[in-house]
C-alpha cells in the first residue's frame, strides 16, 4: 500500500512548476496589468442599447467599425454627450490603430450610423445617430 502511494507522489512530482516558471508569470502579469488602464476593467457600455444600430453596425465588413462603435457609445456613457470627441487615449484604451479607425470611420458614416465633423488639427467629433436616422 505504500508503494502504490509512493509512486503517486513521485509521478505527481512531473506536474511541478518550477520556481523559475512561477517568477515568470507572475511578472508577465504584472507587466500586462500595468499596461491595461484600470478603467478598462471596471468600465461598461451605458444602455439602452439600439440593438439594430448594433445589428447594422455588425454586417460591416471588418472587426474594426464593431470595436470603434463600442469605444463611441463607451464615450458616449462616460461623457453624457453627443457629439464625442475621438481621441488618442479612447483609441489606446480599446487597442484601435488610428489608421483602420479612419477607414472604420468612413464605412459608418456611409451607412449613416454616424456624422463626422473634421477639423485639422483637432480632434474629430462623432455624431451618433439615433435608430430613426440610421435605418
Amino acid at each position: 500500500m505504500n508503494s502504490t502511494n509512493g509512486d503517486v507522489v513521485c509521478s505527481l512530482d512531473k506536474f511541478k512548476l518550477s520556481s523559475s516558471h512561477l517568477n515568470e508569470r507572475a511578472t508577465q502579469q504584472r507587466s500586462c496589468s500595468s499596461t491595461k488602464p484600470s478603467l478598462l476593467s471596471r468600465g461598461f457600455i451605458k444602455g439602452p442599447i439600439d440593438l439594430g444600430w448594433y445589428l447594422k453596425v455588425s454586417h460591416l465588413p471588418g472587426k474594426v467599425p464593431l470595436e470603434l462603435a463600442m469605444a463611441l457609445k463607451f464615450q458616449q456613457g462616460l461623457t453624457k454627450s453627443n457629439p464625442v470627441r475621438l481621441t488618442t487615449k479612447l483609441l489606446d484604451l480599446f487597442g484601435l490603430k488610428k489608421r483602420s479607425v479612419y477607414d472604420a470611420l468612413i464605412r459608418l458614416e456611409e451607412a449613416n450610423l454616424i456624422s463626422v465633423e473634421r477639423k485639422k488639427g483637432r480632434c474629430r467629433c462623432v455624431t451618433i445617430l439615433d435608430g430613426d436616422r440610421a435605418l
